[in-house]
């Protein structure tokens, strides 16, 4: 079975798109100082080595400085001078902050794409489906 004239264009739009956005993502991925999820990060680091991330001294010499950001530009982490999420956000994450966090944020690029994929696979799913069976589908 081949690829239909407009499935093979489809497909080189897509890789159009989406070429860009992996390199883009493999930069942040190695830039993670820059990015919010640093301090998400930097929280749970905290809450995992028994430290408090409410400790404004300790928060600030932990999470200033600057560093390149995916784009080559100098910029300030921007975690500020406090932590700002609730502990619970801390102790949700804790299991990232056992990585480093190049692979943390490759993990949560991993699974948000998967949330993606499959919401939109359900989705699929749901429309090739007659109306009656879709309470059905989500009790399974």
């Amino acid at each position: 079975m081949g690829l239909t004239g407009r499935e093979k264009r489809l497909l080189v739009l897509l890789a159009v798109i989406l070429a860009p956005l992996a390199i883009v993502a493999v930069r942040v991925a190695g830039t993670g100082a820059t990015t919010d999820f640093y301090c998400f990060w930097s929280g749970s680091s905290f809450v995992l080595q028994g430290r408090d991330p409410y400790d404004e001294v300790a928060w600030t010499s932990a999470t200033s400085g600057i560093s390149l950001d995916a784009f080559d530009r100098m910029r300030e982490q921007n975690c500020y001078t406090r932590y700002l999420y609730p502990l619970a956000t801390g102790v949700a994450l804790v299991p990232l902050a056992a990585l480093p966090l190049g692979l943390a944020l490759c993990w949560t690029a991993i699974y948000r794409r998967a949330i993606a994929l499959g919401s939109t696979a359900l989705t699929a799913a749901l429309l090739a489906r007659p109306r009656s069976d879709v309470p059905r589908l989500f009790a399974a």
